[in-house]
């Protein structure tokens, strides 16, 4: 995927960037939204100070100060409110996939394993057409974009996002004490409420737990935001990352 990226190691020198002249892709949604991919100096997470892992009871979550990190939200009824006991099922099974590749990153050696990142991006999927798919409504996707943009360059450095019908795709670093659980939090709570009140409705919105990661290097860091940028062409919603509005690729092609 050939896409803007002035990621580099702090002290090294830039990432390559994206071939000039290309010619965005006509968008299906308008973006009016302002956002230019930030320059980020990554920042090894071997060199940051020993933290425990932290647990709220399902998720291993491990945040470090100036972090950088790859994070999927979810829908509840995607996941959780599924009839016939299905929604436990799928819920525990992403848990332990999750649990199980974590676990392998405690090898350092694996940190030079890009699949080992996609595994772990692809444990997060819900599936598709599961729920009510509420961020399937432009109105929503687009409060859903504004919100991860409103603290961008405050709380955080937003590298790239991925609004898709019941769950949301994130990379970035955070600035100085600002943590992934305050980040998501924020993000979570402002939604819900928004959320409800646009589409007339009251009760749980989000799964309880944000699945957040680490990431480990450079290489894995590119990985999560190709990730996160070709979601929707991978679900067959658009045929080109630029195509789709509610989305870091989006927003990119536009602003070119």
């Amino acid at each position: 995927v050939v896409r803007p990226s002035r990621l580099h190691c702090a002290g090294g020198t830039p990432a390559p960037q994206s071939s000039a002249g290309e010619t965005p892709a006509p968008q299906c949604f308008e973006v009016t939204m302002s956002w230019t991919r930030p320059s980020i100096d990554f920042v090894d997470p071997r060199t940051l100070p020993f933290v425990e892992l932290q647990s709220r009871g399902e998720l291993p979550h491990l945040y470090k100060e100036g972090g950088s990190y790859f994070a999927t939200f979810r829908l509840w009824d995607a996941v959780e409110g599924q009839s016939g006991g299905a929604g436990t099922k799928s819920l525990e099974s992403a848990w332990r996939r999750w649990h199980e590749i974590h676990k392998e990153f405690d090898d350092e050696e694996s940190w030079r394993d890009l699949s080992l990142a996609r595994r772990l991006a692809l444990a997060t999927e819900p599936p598709l057409r599961a729920g009510s798919c509420l961020l399937g409504r432009k109105d929503i996707a687009a409060e859903v974009q504004k919100a991860l943009l409103h603290f961008h360059e405050h709380r955080y450095l937003l590298t790239s996002w991925c609004v898709m019908p019941n769950h949301v795709h994130v990379t970035y670093t955070a600035i100085g004490q600002n943590t992934p659980e305050n980040i998501h939090h924020s993000w979570k709570s402002f939604l819900a409420h928004r959320i409800n009140e646009i589409s007339q409705r009251t009760g749980t919105l989000w799964e309880r737990e944000s699945f957040d990661h680490l990431i480990r290097s450079i290489d894995h860091y590119e990985v999560y935001m190709e990730y996160t940028e070709r979601n929707p062409v991978k679900a067959g919603l658009c045929q080109d990352p630029r195509d789709w509005p509610f989305s870091s690729a989006g927003i990119d092609a536009v602003r070119k």
